[in-house]
């Protein structure tokens, strides 16, 4: 156990969950956030504040003064993209900032270092096929922006295990479940649906995580993850409509009409274009479309033997994500 937890991306939807259960467990924890990030009160009390940016080495000197001779730098801090249109801030903060935050670890002599990368850094095999753990990762052999950021990143982390950094990697798979103040993708479409605003959902499925147990996963790989290790932090495959129709039973709302998957990838370019002219976010793009209809059929045994890791019942975080967002009306 350590003594203390540097952490970045605080403010992030994990980040944030990652603060909450150290401050739970009574164990010091440093974060790193941008200065005026509205998301900042959302964490414990507990937690001391720096003020810093990945994309700027200068500006994380004093986050890493705040480290001790027993102390754990977990690197939550990321870009998640699902847009079509390049985003130029996805490499500068997905590779370039964590090569900022690595190469500091590394001068600062960081006793243990967790990067959290992404399921969409490992190429997808065919239907039908379990997918695991690999150990070279190839941009190019993954599809859209940020899944290749993540993969060259992915490789930065083991290139520094090599340089003597005591590194381990996490990959979780879509992460969902209380807390997500941002509202990623599932969280919108579970809060309009609560709300009566969603028109239609759609088929397909894709790999779900309750963020509790991602959380517990990062901080047991602290603890036991192996040096230059990847370990699949992945929970239950299941349909969108089982998601939506399980909030329906709990709810009592209004029966949906689930699009098939090959009308959802001709209306992903245009509800994305619309979007972009109502510069609103778009939760349906071609690249989600894409993971819609993809092999999600990933194990996480190696993380259950080695770091004990366990995912809770996809019906279990249904229920609180769903009582979570009536309990704080998120607009």
């Amino acid at each position: 156990m350590f003594n203390k937890y540097l952490l970045t991306g605080a403010t992030g939807f994990l980040g944030n969950t990652i603060a909450w259960t150290l401050h739970q467990r009574g164990i010091k924890c440093v974060a790193l956030a941008l200065s005026g990030d509205p998301y900042i009160s959302k964490l414990p009390p507990s937690v001391k504040v720096v003020h810093g940016d990945v994309q700027n080495i200068e500006s994380l000197y004093a986050f890493f003064s705040e480290k001790d001779e027993n102390t754990c730098l977990l690197h939550c801090a990321g870009i998640v993209s699902i847009a079509t249109k390049k985003n130029p801030c996805l490499y500068s903060v997905n590779v370039d900032g964590t090569k900022n935050v690595l190469s500091l670890a590394l001068e600062k002599g960081i006793k243990k270092t967790i990067y959290v990368s992404s399921i969409h850094a490992i190429p997808t095999a065919p239907k039908n096929n379990v997918m695991t753990e690999i150990n070279t990762f190839d941009k190019d052999l993954v599809k859209g922006e940020y899944a290749k950021t993540k993969a060259i990143a992915t490789n930065l982390a083991l290139d520094y295990s090599k340089l003597g950094l005591n590194i381990s990697i996490v990959h979780p798979s879509g992460i969902i479940g209380p807390g997500d103040w941002r509202c990623g993708e599932i969280t919108h479409i579970i809060r309009s649906y609560l709300k009566g605003k969603l028109p239609a959902g759609s088929q397909g499925q894709n790999n779900f995580v309750d963020v509790r147990d991602v959380a517990n996963g990062v901080l047991s790989c602290a603890n036991h993850g192996k040096n230059g290790e990847c370990y699949l932090l992945t929970g239950h495959q299941s349909p969108i409509k089982k998601i939506l129709e399980q909030v329906r039973r709990m709810e009592g709302g209004k029966r949906l009409i689930y699009l098939p998957l090959w009308l959802i990838r001709m209306i992903a370019p245009i509800y994305e274009k619309l979007m972009i002219r109502k510069k609103q976010k778009a939760f349906l793009t071609p690249y989600s479309a894409y993971a819609l209809g993809a092999n999600s059929n990933y194990s996480f045994e190696k993380a259950n033997k080695e770091l004990k890791f366990t995912s809770r019942p996809l019906e279990e975080t249904i229920r609180d994500m769903v009582g979570w967002l009536k309990k704080v009306q998120l607009q």
